[in-house]
């Protein structure tokens, strides 16, 4: 006689069932890194076609919006399904320099100066270098279709075009750049004008940065520059007795509560000589890449709306916010009277 088992099936705890699900997408990435390089180690190659640089791309995307949807709704799995991550994928993307140093942060902050530059030259190579291995190519290139990563390249440009726009109202452009990094963009204007109409003062927390821009303007040959290392409550000092005609501080308010941010755009719009301008950045919630970045890089950044802008911009300032064309960035422009 056959015994039938009546008793009901066992019920997947919905909890256990999303881990198991996020266990499967990083396994699932992780052996298609795995396989990708052997493939290209076998054949000797270092610079992968664009088809299989898309593979690993999107096999970056699809794993962290995996991880991301069940984040959201179990968000007691985000320490241990980070944790994971970073223990089963984080050796193959260290081995790119660009999540290497976003990920480890040598300068003890996310966004230095060298990570921007690399991130900058990124642009022009987009992974197809052939003096590294082949998986380092398909990393670098995955780096390169980060939304905050190509929000970037759009920031460095339209800040350039400030530069420009700027040099047409005065004929003297006096612009101070606070957490100057390595002032890329204005490097990249005075490549192109009249290097003499451009005083620019940098200030900057970290003493490598200072080195770098020093170096960079000397060989542009900007006559009137000067650098200083500090923070930023030594910014009257540097400052005093000084006016100018642009400011900038493109990647410093992510890391600036609203309180701080707000005092410090007052204190920017008290430097401005009349018609003078503010150029901030900031990165917008709507980043479509934030988890991405924040479990593979750990950049924990303060993210605005424009709305949110406009709410630090000091009073009697005529503000306009912009939008990166993929979203990720928002720009706060802001102008004082011009009597």
């Amino acid at each position: 006689m056959q015994l039938t088992n009546h008793a009901s099936p066992t019920k997947i705890d919905p909890l256990l069932a999303a881990r198991r699900s996020a266990e499967g997408a990083i396994a699932d990435f992780e052996l298609s890194l795995r396989d990708t390089d052997r493939s290209l180690r076998r054949a000797q190659q270092t610079l992968p076609s664009e088809s299989v640089r898309e593979q690993i791309a999107q096999g970056l995307h699809e794993c962290t919006d995996v991880l991301a949807q069940i984040v959201e709704l179990w968000p007691e799995l985000e320490v241990p399904l980070t944790e994971q991550f970073r223990r089963e994928i984080g050796p193959w993307l260290y081995r790119s320099r660009l999540f290497w140093r976003s990920a480890f942060q040598p300068h003890g902050y996310a966004g230095d100066f060298r990570i921007i530059e690399w991130i900058y030259e990124l642009e022009a190579t987009l992974g197809q270098r052939d003096d590294q291995p082949g998986i380092v190519n398909c990393l670098d290139y995955a780096f390169s279709q980060i939304n905050s990563t190509r929000a970037l390249w759009a920031r460095r440009e339209r800040l350039r075009r400030i530069v420009e726009e700027e040099l047409e109202r005065v004929p003297t452009l006096r612009i101070l750049d606070v957490a100057c990094g390595g002032s890329r963009y204005v490097a990249d204007a005075a490549a192109t004008c009249d290097p003499a109409r451009l005083h620019l003062t940098c200030v900057d927390q970290d003493a490598s940065a200072i080195r770098f821009v020093e170096r960079r303007f000397e060989a542009l040959g900007l006559k009137s520059f000067s650098a200083h290392c500090g923070p930023l409550k030594e910014l009257a000092q540097v400052t005093r007795d000084r006016r100018y005609d642009l400011v900038f501080s493109a990647g410093l308010f992510d890391y600036l509560d609203d309180g701080t941010a707000r005092g410090l755009l007052s204190q920017f719009a008290s430097l401005l000589n009349p018609g003078g301008l503010i150029a901030i950045s900031n990165y917008h919630p709507d980043d479509d890449t934030a988890f991405l970045k924040k479990i593979a890089v750990n950049w924990d950044l303060i993210f605005r709306t424009e709305a949110d802008l406009l709410r630090i911009m000091p009073k009697g300032m005529t503000g306009e916010t912009e939008r990166s064309s993929e979203g990720s960035l928002a720009f706060l422009f802001a102008r004082v009277p011009s009597s």
